[in-house]
């Protein structure tokens, strides 16, 4: 028995050696926080494709470029496309809830905050249909990846403590990329995660 508990003990130090061998290696730019160089290590922030969007159909071609015309909360919003009012919800994340029966949940506010920041201050919001995503959810809000300004708002919302990664429900595109950033989110306890 001794001998397991020594060879675990000798495992964890090797292990954790090189976890902490490896974060040495993360290059820290003035004023970055441990985190921020965490997460810029890891290198897998989405990216658009170069193309041109003006002219694409969500459901045609899975990309349309459409505004903001209000926000419910951190992880759903309403957007007009081919003139109508949608309500869209982000794909692969869940934000704390604003509104429930004991009051909005920690980091409720922040995530409905940081949302209507980047989308009404956005000069252009683009809306990604994910092929292996069902086109709505059980509430008819059509599912979606939300770029502004060329980054991923559901990833930001990860990435900023104030979303968690929930219903995947199938091998969505951005899966593997909101995976790793949570874990690091949770690693260094970034907001909902503290």
């Amino acid at each position: 028995m001794k001998k397991y508990i020594g060879a675990a003990i000798i495992f964890a130090f090797i292990v954790g050696g090189q976890f902490i061998s490896q974060m040495g290696d993360v290059e820290y730019e003035e004023g970055m926080s441990a985190y921020d160089a965490a997460v810029a290590d890891l290198g897998n922030e989405p990216s658009l494709p170069d193309m041109d969007f003006s002219d694409m159909s969500f459901e045609e071609d899975g990309y349309e470029v459409v505004t903001i015309a209000s926000i419910s909360d951190g992880d759903t919003a309403h957007f007009i496309m081919d003139d109508e009012d949608v309500k869209c919800r982000f794909l692969a994340i869940n934000t704390p809830e604003i509104s429930g029966e004991s009051g909005p949940e920690p980091y409720a506010k922040e995530a409905s905050e940081y949302t209507k920041a980047m989308l009404m201050n956005a000069h252009e919001i683009i809306l990604e249909k994910d092929s292996a995503s069902d086109s709505y959810d059980r509430y008819g809000r059509l599912l979606t990846w939300v770029w502004v300004d060329g980054e991923l708002l559901n990833y930001g919302l990860v990435e900023k403590g104030l979303a968690q990664v929930a219903y995947l429900y199938d091998d969505y595109t951005y899966n593997e990329d909101l995976i790793e950033l949570e874990a690091l989110a949770k690693l260094y306890q970034v907001g909902i995660w503290e």
